[in-house]
C-alpha cells in the first residue's frame, strides 16, 4: 500500500544555455512530485509510460520511488527542450511525446 500514487509523464528535460553544451536531466511533474514525497517520508508509486531510452529509472529507485506502475513502450520518452537565452527568457518546446497514460 502506498501513501501516494503519482500519475503522469516522467520526462527527459534537455537544457540548452547559450554558449554551453546541452544537458539532459530527469524531468516531469511525476518525477518532481514523487521524489519530493519520497524525501518527505511517504511511500510513493508512479504510474507512467516511458520509452526504452529513459535514463533515470535507477535514480528514482535510489530515492525509494516504486516503479512497478511503469510501462516501457516502443515510442520514445517524452522530451522537453528548454532553451535559456541571455535575456533570461526560456523557450520550451516538446521534442517527443510518449504514449498517453491510461489506467486500463
Amino acid at each position: 500500500m502506498f501513501d501516494i500514487i503519482i500519475i503522469g509523464h516522467l520526462t527527459h528535460d534537455d537544457i540548452k544555455i547559450e554558449g554551453r553544451d546541452f544537458l539532459r536531466l530527469l524531468g516531469g511533474t511525476a518525477a518532481y512530485s514523487s521524489l519530493m514525497a519520497s524525501r518527505l517520508g511517504a511511500s510513493v508509486g508512479v504510474v507512467s509510460k516511458i520509452g526504452r531510452d529513459f535514463d533515470f529509472t535507477e535514480t528514482l529507485r535510489d530515492y525509494g520511488v516504486d516503479l512497478k506502475g511503469l510501462r516501457v513502450v516502443e515510442k520514445e520518452t517524452t522530451v522537453f527542450e528548454n532553451v535559456y537565452e541571455r535575456c533570461r527568457r526560456r523557450i520550451q518546446r516538446v521534442k517527443h511525446m510518449c504514449e498517453d497514460i491510461s489506467l486500463r
